[in-house]
């Protein structure tokens, strides 16, 4: 199945959504909110973001080579072309959002943390 691109921001965003208001909740109370769960236990918050980033990669892996806002690390905001810290699946506290200067995916900074407001984390 192919997701145009808004369906996979929207199923990004959703899951960062999951993650952050979830975290806390016990298995009961999520089969309660959503019946999907009876039959599957649900992922916990780290299994949430590693799925996220695992979603990523496929639009990765077209690239020969990663770019500086493509490797996992710190200033990895499971964007391309975005370089923020997030904490708890959301912008962190005080952290600046950049623009990837390598790959120029967005004209501006206030254009990347446009995006990340749209998907919802930050």
């Amino acid at each position: 199945m192919i997701l145009s691109p808004s369906e996979f921001a929207t199923i990004l965003a959703a899951l960062r959504f999951f993650q952050d208001e979830f975290q806390t909740a016990q298995p009961a109370e999520l089969v309660e909110l959503f019946p999907q769960f009876e039959s599957a236990a649900p992922l916990s918050w780290a299994e949430v973001g590693s799925l996220c980033e695992r979603l990523n990669l496929p639009e990765l892996a077209e690239c020969e080579e990663l770019c500086d806002c493509e490797i996992a690390g710190y200033f990895c905001a499971g964007v391309p072309g975005i370089l923020a810290h997030l904490k708890d699946g959301r912008v962190a506290p005080g952290a600046l959002v950049e623009r990837c200067d390598m790959c120029c995916r967005f004209a501006s900074d206030e254009e990347a943390t446009a995006r990340l407001r749209e998907l919802g984390i930050a």
